[in-house]
């Protein structure tokens, strides 16, 4: 989508960078912006122009910008938490995806929506546009069951923190939809 790099600072507003002429010895401070975005609210999925590893997860206030991705990086992305990520090995592509292929996703809020919207978002727009519908679903899978052959340490016996242990999984899988828009 040609945009520029983000800068270090708010995406979102001006920002200043002082240079100086030596010719004059006056300050200029040249203005950058935040990357050429569409006006409207909503998100815009397009091929990326970006050439293999020239990923970028940018943002700002009323922004959020995942360029030259693929659509289980991004979907990764989309579906992580501050707390979490969430792997790229337990999402299910349909057969008609070209695993791939790389996108520019950008998801432009409305001043109404929150940053904290932003992934719930990016997720619908994602269906609407490749008409699929994202699920979560659980599965059953092997698992290996470690143990210490000569039973627990020390440590782990004193440690109150320590109570066993669990599986579980959580998969996306992405389904071809028979919605038309």
């Amino acid at each position: 989508m040609g945009r520029e790099p983000r800068s270090a600072s708010r995406e979102d507003q001006p920002t200043r960078q002082r240079s100086e002429d030596h010719a004059c010895g006056e300050l200029h401070w040249p203005i950058v912006m935040r990357p050429d975005l569409p006006c409207s609210p909503g998100v815009y999925i397009a091929p990326t122009r970006n050439g293999p590893g020239e990923e970028a997860d940018t943002g700002g206030d009323n922004y959020w910008a995942l360029d030259g991705f693929d659509m289980k990086a991004a979907l990764a992305k989309i579906y992580s938490s501050r707390e979490a990520l969430f792997p790229e090995t337990r999402i299910v592509l349909p057969a008609s995806f070209d695993p791939h292929d790389r996108y520019d996703f950008v998801l432009v809020l409305a001043s109404h929506e929150t940053s904290e919207m932003r992934n719930r978002l990016m997720q619908q727009g994602i269906e609407r546009h490749f008409r699929v519908l994202i699920v979560h679903e659980s599965r059953l899978m092997g698992v290996y069951v470690l143990t210490a052959p000569d039973g627990q340490g020390a440590a782990n016996k004193d440690s109150p923190q320590f109570e066993g242990g669990g599986t579980g999984s959580t998969w996306l899988k992405l389904c071809a939809s028979r919605l038309r828009w």
